[in-house]
């Protein structure tokens, strides 16, 4: 089982790692996705693990250590969401933004190409 707990707390940090680069200033897409598929293979191998143990064989102690790193690991993916939404609508800002300026921009050439006599 401790297999199992070694693998938790990987996939912890590596989750810890993503929330780290998506507060970053400019995050790397690149490096997140290549950390999502670690994440990925984590969990596959917790599946895999557990599927060949039974859970109920844990001693109390690991049955805690467990509980307390699954609770880790939903807090931390909460927090991946929450700060991909967050980001994400940031991005749609930005680009509404950017249109609202580039309408404007071409209303002003627009008005500026006609002579007033």
């Amino acid at each position: 089982m401790n297999e199992i707990i070694d693998n938790l707390t990987q996939l912890n940090t590596i989750s810890q790692g993503i929330i780290t680069e998506l507060d970053s200033e400019e995050p790397s897409l690149d490096w997140i996705q290549t950390e999502l598929r670690r994440r990925e293979e984590y969990v596959n191998d917790i599946q895999v693990i557990t599927s060949n143990n039974e859970i109920i064989t844990l001693k109390v102690q690991e049955q805690e250590s467990l509980r307390l790193g699954f609770e880790k690991f939903v807090e931390l993916n909460r927090k991946i969401q929450a700060t991909l939404k967050a980001k994400l609508e940031k991005q749609r800002e930005k680009l509404e933004t950017a249109a609202t300026q580039r309408k404007a921009v071409k209303g002003y050439k627009i008005s500026n190409s006609y002579k007033f006599s």
